[in-house]
């Protein structure tokens, strides 16, 4: 059983627009086959169960922040690849946000860094 706490798109979770989640590297990632607990403002008075399921899929998204941009790679049998745009804005659909630009701009705000062109690690868990 994982915990998944969120603070954004609750209506979308509930409703399944939202069927996925981008999350930062853990000690103990997530795999395929995990239970998911889904809640609604963890550790605070309005916590809510909002479903539980099963992670479909599960892969490793590393994002670099630049002062201008957000670039999306994702490891394949050949090596690391550049996700298109088109991909790019699919993983934002699923994710509950309106467009690339907006997941972009959210990523950078709440886990940009100030070393310029730092890969960070990220999960992107399906449900």
């Amino acid at each position: 059983m994982v915990l998944v706490g969120f603070t954004l798109f609750k209506e979308k979770i509930l409703d399944g627009t939202k069927t996925q989640t981008i999350r930062k590297m853990r000690s103990r990632p997530f795999i395929t086959g995990d239970t998911l607990h889904l809640y609604w403002k963890t550790r605070t008075p309005q916590c809510e169960l909002l479903k539980i399921t099963k992670a479909k899929e599960v892969f490793n998204l590393y994002v670099t922040f630049y002062d201008d941009r957000v670039k999306f790679e994702r490891k394949t049998w050949k090596g690391i690849k550049e996700l298109t745009a088109i991909e790019v804005n699919r993983i934002a659909l699923k994710d509950g946000f309106d467009s690339a630009q907006e997941m972009s701009d959210w990523l950078y705000e709440t886990h940009g860094t100030k070393d310029y062109g730092s890969i960070q690690l990220f999960q992107v868990i399906r449900w």
